[in-house]
């Protein structure tokens, strides 16, 4: 026969006592062991709801309408004095549409309010061909300016390795 594992008797000491500090071993295994499984349950068990702090609710709301419209938005500074506003358009969003995949890709728009241009909109779509632009304002000699300098962009994208597939200048009709 086998022997059973457990606490070895003391020299000396009778089967009745061995035996009894073997149940006595059990028991203390036993209870450890719902001593563990307690607190793994405690751990499993599922987080309670607790309220979101007032202060948090603007965030969270944020993001939430991110994950729901795939739409990334961001205001503020560019730098000191100057506002704007950047839009990102997630391109998953679009996956299921079946378009061609090598016209898919990221579309953002910039918004910004220049001193010599005035209010401008930049719309980029940044595929693995390049970018193509779609600049927009409200002003004529904004308009003509952009137009002027179209080569100049053109040439500057160029020099950064970025192939320009595509620029439009035009008024911006809301």
């Amino acid at each position: 026969t086998a022997a059973m594992p457990g606490p070895a008797p003391a020299p000396g000491s009778s089967p009745q006592a061995a035996a009894s500090g073997a149940q006595a071993g059990a028991a203390d295994g036993s209870e450890r062991a719902s001593t563990a499984l307690r607190a793994i349950a405690e751990e499993a068990a599922p987080v309670r709801n607790a309220p979101i702090p007032e202060r948090l609710l603007p965030l969270v709301h944020q993001q939430l309408d991110a994950l729901a419209t795939h739409q990334y938005v961001w205001q503020g500074q560019a730098w000191p004095g100057q506002q704007m506003e950047w839009i990102i358009e997630d391109p998953e969003q679009e996956e299921g549409d079946g378009g061609d995949p090598s016209e898919q890709g990221w579309n953002t728009t910039l918004r910004l309010t220049l001193p010599r241009l005035g209010s401008i909109e930049a719309h980029m779509h940044l595929t693995a061909a390049g970018v193509a632009l779609r600049l927009r304002s409200d002003d004529d000699a904004s308009i003509a300016a952009l137009d002027a300098d179209a080569a100049a962009l053109a040439q500057a994208l160029e020099t950064a390795d970025v192939k320009l597939t595509g620029l439009v200048v035009e008024r911006r009709h809301d």
